[in-house]
């Protein structure tokens, strides 16, 4: 069973990670990855056809150990995206909120969480032909079945922090947060933002990811994480899901 992540704040260490050269790449997804809907438990198959996706994947940022950050779209069709809003509007979403501290990160956001390992198989099948195979020697074997759907209402953010490794059953550690983007119309701000990334002279920079409906961020995480936050919604309503890819 997965553990909740635990929000650490910004460490004063952060990895030596710098921008990839990478070409994108567009991914043809095996048909077995595209069999099922990738729905809330108890959904329907949506109108749009999951067949046609056909993702192209960037390689953002690598560090010592290979590549540290990739973005995709799109990985869900639309009327799949609509599928995990709605559900969550209809179960409800927990506040999450507290101040930050010296040990945890500002937080305040909606957050709805299931165990389903029907959830993270379908969201690994789209992820598996594209995510490192391989981190320290162990192998790519699936995703976190603790699924989190969040929501970030204007003036809603989560401050600087890290996310850590878990551990997971069978000796399974997960190595890679994975961010699926539900929505991008009429939303401004909620961006991604990383810091710390290795630039020209010495220098550290910042990168932004803007959500967009479809795509998914998978970032490494634990001892390779950079410190990262959500910045606050300034129009509309974000919503998006949250797991990780688990190596063994």
């Amino acid at each position: 069973m997965g553990k909740r992540k635990n929000n650490n704040r910004a460490k004063a260490f952060e990895p030596a990670t710098r921008p990839s050269s990478k070409p994108a790449a567009s991914i043809q997804l095996p048909a077995s990855a595209l069999a099922a809907p990738l729905v809330p438990p108890g959904g329907t198959r949506p109108r749009s056809d999951s067949k046609w996706l056909q993702p192209e994947v960037r390689t953002l940022l690598e560090d010592d150990e290979g590549d540290a950050m990739l973005v995709a779209e799109p990985i869900f069709t639309r009327d799949e995206c609509a599928s995990w809003i709605a559900w969550g509007e209809s179960n409800g979403f927990a506040l999450e909120k507290h101040a930050a501290t010296a040990n945890i990160a500002h937080r305040d956001n909606g957050r709805l969480a299931i165990e389903s390992v029907d959830v993270a198989q379908a969201i690994f099948a789209r992820l598996q032909p594209w995510v490192p195979l391989e981190v320290a020697g162990r192998r790519a074997i699936g995703c976190n079945p603790n699924i989190r759907l969040y929501r970030y209402e204007v003036g809603q953010r989560f401050g600087p922090h890290i996310d850590q490794a878990n551990r997971l059953g069978g000796g399974a550690v997960t190595e890679f947060t994975v961010l699926l983007y539900l929505n991008d119309d009429g939303l401004e701000g909620g961006e991604t933002i990383f810091h710390g990334i290795e630039a020209a002279e010495g220098d550290a920079s910042t990168l932004r990811i803007a959500p967009r409906a479809g795509a998914v961020l998978v970032h490494a995480h634990g001892t390779r994480c950079l410190t990262h936050e959500g910045a606050a919604v300034t129009a509309g309503v974000k919503y998006l899901l949250r797991t990780d890819v688990a190596y063994a």
